[in-house]
């Protein structure tokens, strides 16, 4: 991925929402917690999103806020 890929996925997903690994739960439980939260907004999200996923985190990215937003109240 280029510098002018990374700038126009900046333009199209300006919401991030993180989910942090917390502590003392297990990698396994919190990718389930990952692939549940994914078919979450397979189902309700209106607008367009992306998953970034790493050993530690989630980055959920969001083109509506309205989706962040709900995604947030729901998953944080």
């Amino acid at each position: 991925m280029n510098s002018k890929e990374r700038r126009k996925q900046k333009r199209e997903f300006p919401h991030v929402i993180n989910l942090i690994a917390e502590s003392g739960i297990r990698y396994f439980e919190h990718d389930d917690k990952v692939m549940v939260a994914r078919n979450w907004c397979n189902r309700e999200c209106e607008g367009g999103y992306r998953v970034i996923t790493r050993y530690d985190h989630a980055e959920f990215k969001f083109a509506m806020q309205k989706d962040a937003v709900i995604f947030a109240l729901k998953w944080l």
